[in-house]
């Protein structure tokens, strides 16, 4: 890890600048009129100061009531929304940050949903962990039905595995880094799949990632719930895969829609073709890594949905 001396003193004193705000949360939408104000509630209830917050909305040129919903919610938070022309992720993420004023930058999805002390939660997080640079939390399962939770596991499960074995596998639905190290690393516009994994797998080859087990945040499962769990898993094995192999990013996406909000209302189409396994590339250390890590992770996992 590389930190100059200033770097050492932003990090190690995030919150010693009461009258500027700790944290710029960036949503990026796209047609996102039934979520987004679900989570704008959520943080417009948050236990933290939300003096200390600033919500900066970037949309994708959405055809529906998203922006409209998104300023209602001036009154209540410090929010800023911008619409671009480009509808990409990346580049919607790039561009709120870009107007980030927060330590803290923290990328959220417009279907996330917060629990009220979710910032007080990060806050102590980031204090008690004070050497982190870039993180992100665990899931909890949006619906208790046994097929989300048992998803929600497994995604959980993954994370922790490849904290553990070095090789950084994060969910774009929540990542928060230090704003002075966005400067250096930004998302990838060319990317169709794992702009979010290539982002945390670079700024991690410098910088400490943590994954937080508490707070947790509910992910929402509408893409599992739209294309059932043969696609999305043969879609996040390949990004796994890609990610073992050092091949974060793809140009191909791989069957994995990216039309915001509006993809969820459409019919369900059949899904014509799996994505080629790529395991018999591996190297036998990165076979043997994975192997020693997981089996601990399975029991501390299980320890902590019994708790």
């Amino acid at each position: 890890m590389f930190l100059c001396e200033q770097d050492i003193m932003q990090r190690d004193n995030f919150c010693t600048m009461p009258n500027t705000p700790l944290f710029s949360i960036v949503i990026p939408t796209l047609n996102e009129e039934k979520y987004l104000h679900h989570l704008l509630k959520d943080l417009s209830e948050q236990t933290f100061d939300l003096k200390r917050v600033e919500i900066i909305h970037v949309d994708g040129n959405s055809q529906d009531n998203t922006v409209k919903i998104a300023r209602k919610f001036a009154k209540k938070l410090s929010l800023t929304s911008f619409v671009i022309k480009g509808r990409n992720v990346a580049l919607q993420r790039n561009t709120g940050a870009s107007h980030a004023k927060g330590d803290w930058i923290i990328f959220m999805d417009a279907d996330d949903r917060l629990p009220q002390y979710f910032l007080d939660g990060i806050k102590y997080q980031l204090a008690k962990n004070s050497q982190t640079d870039i993180f992100t939390c665990l899931l909890k399962p949006e619906k208790v039905t046994t097929s989300e939770i048992s998803v929600t596991k497994a995604v959980n499960l993954s994370i922790l595995v490849h904290e553990k074995i070095g090789i950084p596998f994060v969910l774009g639905a929540l990542i928060g880094v230090r704003r002075i190290i966005f400067k250096k690393y930004q998302f990838n516009p060319k990317c169709c799949l794992g702009e979010d994994v290539e982002f945390v797998r670079n700024v991690a080859k410098e910088y400490l990632l943590s994954v937080f087990e508490e707070p947790k945040f509910t992910f929402s499962l509408r893409r599992f719930r739209k294309e059932g769990m043969l696609k999305l898993a043969s879609m996040e094995a390949n990004i796994i895969i890609r990610t073992w192999m050092t091949q974060i990013s793809s140009t191909k996406n791989y069957g994995y829609v990216m039309e915001g909000g509006a993809y969820y209302d459409q019919k369900n189409e059949i899904f014509t073709k799996l994505v080629q396994q790529k395991v018999k590339k591996m190297t036998s250390t990165q076979l043997k890594k994975i192997k020693q890590a997981i089996d601990p992770l399975f029991k501390r996992f299980d320890a902590l949905n019994r708790n």
